[in-house]
């Protein structure tokens, strides 16, 4: 692990900007701001990352705070990291593909448009410790309505990756009204139908306690271990850092940042969900069901049922978080694009930029011929038709 750095800091006219690299010094304005972001800058996450996950990859934490110059109030918090990747000395998100979301935590009032982002994000620069390349991703391209100034920066680019999101109404009728089409609602019944058919009366139940955690989560494990082995794909909750990591946020605190819920009958566990609860919202991290009752859709029944229990409890948002899987449609929710950018800080990191663009130009371009053949084959078969 590399050696802690000094503390940095640089002026301007409308901000102060300051880089330091201990947890301890930076708290006060973390705790300040942490409810004005995702839950994945939040001292509950990141701090278990930070003790866990960062030791593992060589990771060092560099916190960057941006002050209002005349009152020295924060308005902007970047909770971010130092590593080796690809050879290059890189300043990234703390994520390892385990945050679903990466953004700074900004104050309430503070309002800034693409112009002033650039302005900012250049003294930025100037206060980071030496690297090569920034490199961000999974960078929601607005929040819970708001607009998220650091996807303005010209460097960044949408991503093909979305995240997806609900706003909730006050009462379950309203959500089936406005958010669902009949066609909606109607297999929705099928599948409530379906399910009961097969295994009987079920209701969802809640973690109250560690030990109903624990049960949750061991089943959680397992059903998603059966699915795994089955499409051949890797299991994060296999990696014993990563599974450490969840753990430790679930477990160290037992506290209401974390939700785990269950759709049983009987005894029977038939799907599983863990989400992370801030501010307001619901975001569902992971979920997964028996396999053998994989044609009642377990799965979507739990999700439906816990829609009813965010909005009776008085929650404004329901977030399936990042990835485009199909299922996510028939609830009603809203794709928020995702951005993500490289930004050279060196001229090592000049050049990986440079054979980067080059790289995903290519790959456009590609795709774009091969897209002009398909239609002209088409074409031609219609034609010959």
């Amino acid at each position: 692990m590399n050696a802690p750095l000094p503390h940095r800091s640089a002026n301007a006219a409308a901000f102060t900007v300051e880089v330091c690299f201990d947890e301890r010094e930076a708290r006060p304005q973390w705790e300040e701001l942490e409810k004005r972001g995702t839950p994945f800058q939040t001292r509950a996450w990141l701090l278990p990352w930070g003790r866990i996950v960062a030791p593992k990859f060589g990771v060092t934490p560099v916190y960057v705070t941006v002050r209002d110059a005349r009152t020295q109030r924060p308005v902007m918090f970047f909770p971010l990291c130092r590593r080796r990747w690809r050879g290059l000395a890189t300043i990234e998100f703390p994520d390892l593909g385990l945050s679903d979301y990466n953004a700074p935590l900004m104050a309430p009032d503070l309002d800034l448009g693409a112009v002033e982002m650039r302005d900012l994000w250049e003294r930025i620069c100037h206060v980071l410790p030496p690297a090569d390349i920034v490199r961000f991703d999974k960078v929601p391209t607005t929040f819970r309505g708001r607009d998220n100034p650091l996807a303005r920066l010209e460097w960044m680019r949408r991503t093909g990756l979305c995240a997806w999101m609900l706003c909730l109404p006050s009462k379950r009728e309203l959500y089936d009204e406005c958010a669902l089409n009949r066609k909606t609602r109607k297999e929705h019944r099928r599948k409530r139908k379906h399910l009961a058919e097969r295994v009987g009366a079920f209701e969802l139940c809640h973690a109250a306690t560690p030990s109903d955690g624990e049960a949750i989560f061991d089943a959680l494990r397992s059903q998603r271990a059966v699915r795994f082995r089955r499409t051949r794909r890797t299991d994060v909750l296999d990696d014993p850092c990563f599974l450490a990591f969840y753990r430790a946020v679930i477990f160290d605190e037992w506290s209401a940042f974390v939700d785990l819920s269950a759709l049983r009958a009987g005894d029977a566990t038939l799907a599983t969900l863990f989400a992370l609860r801030h501010e307001g919202a619901y975001l569902l991290l992971m979920h997964s069901f028996e396999p053998a009752l994989e044609a009642v859709s377990p799965g979507i029944v739990a999700i439906d049922e816990m829609i009813t229990r965010v909005i009776a409890s008085g929650d404004r948002y329901f977030d399936l978080t990042v990835g485009n899987e199909a299922y996510k449609r028939e609830f009603g929710v809203r794709a928020t694009p995702l951005a993500s950018g490289l930004y050279a800080l060196s001229w090592r990191g000049g050049i990986y930029v440079a054979v980067h663009a080059c790289v995903r130009r290519g790959r456009l371009a590609f795709a774009a011929l091969v897209s002009s053949v398909w239609r002209r084959q088409h074409s031609v078969r219609n034609g010959a038709a």
